[in-house]
């Protein structure tokens, strides 16, 4: 077994820095684990949530290494726009989520 320690705060703070994003935004970063996504850390509009489905603009990142845009529904039920891409880590994969109004 090997176990590495691995400093982990700039990215926290890259992944919790919602400049930007206004209130209704958020980065999310996880990787696949069956049918959900583990996530590196709990989104900022739900610190209570650690997976979500593998599903959408994180399965396109994911599974499928591709970037682009979307809209759908986030893991809140809540419609927003998704940009997504690969980390470049293994099958990590990020989406940037705002929420949508056509108003």
């Amino acid at each position: 077994m090997l176990l590495a320690w691995v400093n982990a705060s700039q990215l926290q703070q890259l992944i919790t820095d919602r400049t930007g994003l206004q209130d209704t935004g958020e980065l999310i970063v996880g990787a696949p684990d069956g049918q959900e996504v583990h996530l590196l850390l709990p989104p900022a509009l739900d610190p209570s949530v650690t997976q979500i489905p593998l599903a959408g603009a994180i399965k396109f990142a994911c599974v499928d290494m591709a970037n682009g845009t979307t809209i759908e529904k986030d893991y809140r039920g809540v419609v927003v726009i998704a940009a997504y891409t690969p980390v470049g880590y293994e099958n990590w994969g990020m989406g940037v989520y705002v929420a949508f109004s056509s108003h």
